[in-house]
């Protein structure tokens, strides 16, 4: 009898928790959705970053003017940043390879204390191989996408991954794609490598 009441109080705690966790992440969808909102309605302002320079040795500018806009394009790191009521809301960056071969998306939206609510990472690669049977996957590119949640505090509620090839949405195993991309995600907005020159930035 002992035993199945503290069965019956630990199935009923872990009920009690991914309740709370389900509901924590559609807290989280919610606040993405509005940020969206504001961004689709112009209401959110946007500061165009890119980077110069490679590794450590990077340095973000702000795009101000036509000249510019002309070395965003050719620049491997480049971000939109959305602000609203003077705080960051949402930011989105983007890495291309040289060769062409991959483009590396992410996406972050933010709580009003700064710290990162909802993290979307989107990676579309050619470059895959299934190891495990030794043979080619169907034609890419593929794509592997990333979701995490995170509460208020910092601590995260949710992680999603799922990779698939993109023409037919036809899922894979994630590991079949070579990735080999950092794996760091930013807690919070002062953490962005672009931030002061965002903060910098007249509206």
């Amino acid at each position: 009898m002992l035993r199945e009441r503290i069965t019956a109080l630990v199935a009923l705690t872990a009920c009690f928790i991914v309740a709370n966790a389900l509901a924590g992440v559609e807290d989280v969808r919610a606040l993405y959705q509005e940020i969206n909102s504001l961004v689709r309605s112009n209401v959110a302002r946007r500061v165009s970053v890119y980077a110069t320079g490679q590794g450590e040795q990077l340095r973000w500018h702000v795009v101000a003017e036509h000249a510019a806009q002309e070395q965003s394009n050719k620049s491997d790191y480049r971000a939109q940043v959305y602000l609203h009521e003077d705080r960051v809301v949402k930011a989105q960056l983007e890495t291309n390879s040289q060769s062409g071969d991959w483009r590396f998306t992410e996406e972050y939206y933010f709580y009003k204390n700064g710290r990162t609510a909802f993290y979307f990472r989107s990676l579309v690669t050619f470059q895959g191989y299934d190891f495990e049977h030794d043979r080619e996957l169907p034609a890419g590119p593929y794509v592997v996408e990333e979701r995490r949640y995170y509460d208020e505090s910092g601590k995260e509620i949710r992680h999603l991954q799922k990779a698939f090839v993109q023409a037919t949405k036809r899922e894979l195993p994630v590991k079949y794609i070579r990735a080999n991309l950092p794996i760091e995600v930013y807690p919070d907005v002062k953490s962005l490598p672009f931030y002061p020159a965002v903060r910098g930035s007249k509206g």
